[in-house]
């Protein structure tokens, strides 16, 4: 007799041999090594931060690249739009010299995003579109940005009156 194993939903997504490279390197980027004496753990994606310009580039370009995969895996659009935005926190607070470094330590999005991923196929969170979080997304962004622009409008206010 003949016995056929079939993939049950919930084994949790590092079980997949399709997806365990992505924990791997997500594992590599944030956690993989530990400060001596501390329990302070860490990955490429410090070390990375310190190259000014290029090493947060190349950190959102591999944690792109593990987003990408977890979505062509089923990933659901709301969930792939959380991840980005963590992945893009990381990047732009990571870009800021010395507090960017010591926030990598500590924000970890690739860790973050996979626990996201395995509460995905496990709990069955974070399903739906995902369009209420770029909604609010985009307005904090554009308030930001009014602030922004508000500020320099009164900085060059302030100068041309110096003037």
């Amino acid at each position: 007799m003949r016995t056929i194993e079939i993939e049950s939903p919930e084994v949790a997504v590092v079980d997949r041999p399709s997806l365990r490279w992505v924990e791997k390197i997500s594992n590599l980027m944030d956690s993989r090594f530990v400060i001596p004496g501390t329990r302070i753990r860490f990955g490429l994606d410090p070390l990375l931060s310190l190259i000014p310009g290029f090493g947060d580039l190349a950190g959102y370009i591999i944690s792109s690249v593990l987003i990408y995969t977890m979505y062509n895996h089923g990933a659901s659009h709301k969930l792939v739009v959380k991840m980005v935005l963590n992945a893009t926190l990381d990047a732009l607070f990571g870009a800021i010299p010395i507090v960017g470094t010591i926030f990598d330590l500590f924000f970890k999005a690739n860790d973050r995003n996979i626990q996201l991923l395995k509460e995905h196929y496990e709990e069955g969170k974070h399903q739906g579109s995902g369009k209420g979080i770029l909604i609010v997304t985009g307005i904090i962004l554009l308030i930001i940005l009014a602030g922004i622009l508000y500020v320099l409008w009164k900085i060059i206010e302030a100068i041309t009156h110096l003037l």
